[in-house]
């Protein structure tokens, strides 16, 4: 999981965005990221997504996908 400087290097790159929101993607779960996280960064939003949730989520989305959608799906999830 990314610490404080590590996305404080990442905070300019959506300076010009509306609704700016900085996000953590890695294997350890929600509750614990809450602990771990900064809540924002420089008045940026910081959240966190296990990759098990991510993973549950491209599972469903292949359920309907198809043909090369599916496959990017499959490539996102492994």
């Amino acid at each position: 999981m990314p610490g404080e400087v590590q996305l404080t290097t990442y905070v300019n790159r959506v300076e010009a965005v509306q609704n700016r929101l900085l996000v953590s993607l890695s294997d350890s779960s929600a509750d614990w990221a809450r602990t771990q996280l900064p809540h924002d960064i420089a008045g940026v939003p910081v959240r966190h997504l296990p990759w098990d949730d991510v993973r549950l989520d491209l599972h469903r989305a292949r359920r309907t996908a198809r043909s090369t959608e599916r496959l990017w799906l499959e490539e996102l999830a492994n």
